[in-house]
């Protein structure tokens, strides 16, 4: 259990962000642990291109992501692990974005309680 957790005060406005580690699933080689900002609006996760470039995870096809203003983007698709706070999520179908941080979607945030109180700036992520 993530016990409550700060908001992260460099974005605008705050919000919530856990530590997050990619896992090649064949390889079981790993990220360093990388800021996962959470985004229950976000249907999938999207992790760096260049993080999955550097684990050798094997492209899966491509998918269409559309954004908030509607524009349509074709990205490569990958399956990983993604160990979040310490959970782990086998089997995630992510999408490669050149980004520096996870985009953490609600295909993972479903496995999770995620409690957020954004009166007092702190969020909890429960398994």
């Amino acid at each position: 259990m993530l016990q409550r957790r700060p908001y992260d005060q460099n974005l605008n406005p705050p919000g919530p962000v856990a530590d997050v580690v990619l896992v090649n699933l064949k390889t079981g080689m790993s990220s360093s642990i990388l800021a996962g900002k959470i985004d229950t609006g976000a249907d999938f996760t999207v992790v760096p291109l260049p993080v999955v470039e550097a684990l050798a995870v094997p492209t899966r096809g491509h998918g269409w992501l559309i954004s908030a203003d509607g524009k349509r983007t074709l990205l490569p698709m990958f399956y990983l692990a993604l160990l979040m706070e310490g959970f782990e999520v086998r089997g995630v179908r992510c999408f490669g974005m050149d980004r520096r941080n996870v985009l953490v979607g609600r295909n993972v945030l479903n496995n999770f309680v995620l409690t957020l109180d954004g009166k007092k700036e702190i969020f909890s992520l429960t398994r």
